[in-house]
């Protein structure tokens, strides 16, 4: 994945996390990880590449698949 290019989409303040780092890709360039800062018993909605926000690319420039993460923490 391209370094620097990401795509955290939020469908509401309300379920979407504090950012709290900045983010980051691993050693395997795959991963990509943020800091984030979580309420208890709070349900989170991310989209990941959600158009018109497609930043997540690989090194070739290929967009990743949109992709919705739904959590909800104790």
């Amino acid at each position: 994945m391209t370094d620097g290019n990401w795509a955290w989409v939020q469908i509401s303040k309300d379920t979407f996390p504090q950012i709290v780092g900045k983010p980051r890709y691993l050693e395997d360039k795959k991963t990509c990880g943020v800091d984030v800062k979580l309420e208890p018993k709070k349900t989170y909605v991310i989209w990941l590449n959600s158009p018109p926000y497609t930043s997540f690319t690989d090194t070739d420039g290929h967009k990743a698949v949109p992709y919705l993460l739904v959590f909800q923490t104790r």
